[in-house]
Order: C-alpha cells, then structure tokens, then sequence
C-alpha cells in the first residue's frame, strides 16, 4: 500500500529535522523507508540517530497530535541516565 498523505508530510518532516541537524554540525541516522511499501520501524522509539562526538540524541519526529503516544512509546526503552563526565 502506497504512503498516504499524512504519511508522506510525516516523512517531509523527519527529513527537515535531519538535515536541521546535520547543519549544526551532527552526524544523522534518518531512518527512512527504502521502498513503496516498506513499513517504518523505530530505532528504540526514536526516528533519528544524532551524535556530534560529545553526545548521542535519539529523535522522534511528531509534527501530529499524537505526541503523548509517541512519548510513551519512546520511554518504554531503558535510557541509561545523561553522564556529566564527558
């Protein structure tokens, strides 16, 4: 089944924050579907990887109101707490 357009804005936006991102200076992960009917899956509830030597940012992209869904679902994963040694 083709992406539909909510879809689609969501993947327009993913794309925005990466590349938002990567002019900051951060390298990206943008996990993004390969093909038509490939189904997105989460990398630990986040849809982006960024890290700049200094630290790792794990991005979930909601430009909907289903945010409080997203956020329960991204702290269901085990987060170790921020270190303040580096």
């Amino acid at each position: 089944m083709p992406m539909n357009p909510r879809h689609r804005k969501g993947i327009k936006f993913q794309n925005w924050v990466a590349a938002w991102f990567r002019e900051l200076g951060y390298d990206v992960h943008n996990k993004r579907p390969q093909g038509r009917y490939e189904k997105l899956k989460d990398i630990f509830g986040a849809d982006i990887l960024v890290m700049n030597g200094k630290e790792i940012r794990f991005i979930q992209c909601a430009d909907h109101s289903n945010v409080l869904d997203r956020l329960k679902e991204f702290l269901a994963y085990k987060y170790p707490p921020p270190r303040s040694d580096l």
